[in-house]
């Protein structure tokens, strides 16, 4: 694979789990290829499936990280690096990432309520500050947003 041969690489990873369909290492090896193929959906399965026989494998946590961002699915990618982050409190580049996009969930999520709580839609303000608390549970901002909206819906 490191020398661009992802079509036999793709084949030793696959006839290696043939013959060990536990061999997760296999599994992971197929997202990357997926990964190097622009396949994101594919590698984001082919690491979830690693990590169901190893919830702590590292190469397969990484993998699911670039493909859930590839996919543009931040909830993924943060719960993927929470994870990193549990089984290696040293891992200063995952606790980089992890932060970066903690305040990009944020940056976006405030101002989405901001526009539902305009428009009257008080469900979809809540959740969408709701989603912005569980990133940054601490905020002054989004707890003011939140008593707010209770404020406005009367409880």
């Amino acid at each position: 694979m490191r020398a661009g041969h992802l079509r036999e690489a793709s084949a030793d990873f696959t006839d290696a789990l043939k013959r060990a369909p536990a061999f997760y290492p296999s599994e992971a090896g197929l997202g990357d290829v997926a990964l190097a193929t622009q396949q994101y959906a594919q590698a984001a399965a082919h690491f979830d499936a690693a990590l169901s026989k190893n919830p702590s494998y590292v190469p397969a946590l990484l993998g699911r990280v670039d493909a859930s961002l590839a996919l543009k699915d931040e909830a993924a990618a943060i719960d993927a690096l929470e994870r990193l982050v549990a089984i290696g409190p040293g891992r200063e580049d995952a606790k980089s990432r992890l932060n970066v996009l903690r305040v990009r969930t944020v940056e976006g999520e405030v101002p989405a309520a901001t526009r539902a709580r305009a428009a009257n839609d008080l469900e979809g303000a809540h959740a969408a500050f709701e989603r912005a608390l569980a990133m940054s549970p601490s905020s002054a901002v989004i707890l003011r947003g939140l008593a707010d909206l209770e404020l406005a819906s009367g409880a």
